[in-house]
């Protein structure tokens, strides 16, 4: 019921039938029905956020794993780089009274290494300006867990004439992560490569390197010219 003025001004009361009551209420039903979202929608909307939650994670994953793989590689790759710079610098500088050996020995866990023995070299393999003291300075790849090999380097200091040697040091890993490392030794009398090297009074004129890291994934050969050794 709502109030209304006649034409004198007075108020009057005005009476509505049931059937517009009922068409009132049924409009303002519909009103507040388009106010809303249904259960629906709403699981909708829902799908929709997690599935565009779950393609942001996994770009995002993708990314990060991305990267993290690109630093190990190049740290790898520095690590192979200044590995190379540090054999040429050995073996082309190698004082000419160091004794220089490589033989087959037996390697930890089953098989055979190659191992570089060089005796009375402090600045062999020194990564530094600097190098050990003088004694033997020991090269060869040990096995990792993860089944790939690491180039290792070993001193031991001491006075080789009096037999006074101290204890080792543990092994150094110069580069992780290779498949593959071997060495070949020129010898110019006979013109052959020789897997082993014994004569500590002749050397090798060329070193070969035969390595495969897990950076680049195929075998590189790396050649260093060897500075001959002091005769008689």
């Amino acid at each position: 019921m709502r109030m209304a003025k006649n034409r004198k001004g007075r108020l009057t009361s005005m009476y509505f039938s049931r059937r517009s009551v009922d068409g009132m209420l049924r409009q303002g039903g519909r009103i507040r029905d388009r106010a809303a979202f249904t259960l629906v929608e709403v699981v909708f909307g829902v799908l929709i956020l997690a599935l565009l939650a779950g393609v942001l994670f996994t770009l995002v994953q993708s990314t990060l794993e991305a990267a993290t793989e690109l630093n190990i590689r190049q740290g790898q790759s520095q690590e192979f780089n200044g590995l190379l710079e540090v054999c040429r610098k050995t073996f082309q500088t190698l004082d000419s009274k160091a004794e220089f050996t490589a033989k087959v020995v037996p390697a930890k866990g089953g098989g055979y290494v190659q191992q570089l023995s060089i005796v009375n070299a402090p600045l062999a393999f020194a990564w530094q300006g600097s190098g050990s003291e003088e004694g033997i300075t020991l090269m060869a790849p040990r096995p990792q867990a993860n089944g790939l090999l690491a180039f290792c380097l070993q001193h031991q200091s001491g006075d080789l004439q009096t037999n006074q040697m101290n204890e080792p040091t543990k092994w150094f890993v110069l580069v992780r992560d290779l498949k593959k490392l071997e060495w070949r030794f020129y010898d110019s009398r006979s013109n052959q490569w020789r897997k082993e090297w014994q004569e500590t009074a002749f050397r090798p004129s060329l070193v070969e390197l035969i390595i495969n890291s897990n950076a680049t994934g195929d075998d590189e050969r790396i050649v260093f010219p060897m500075l001959p050794a002091t005769q008689g």
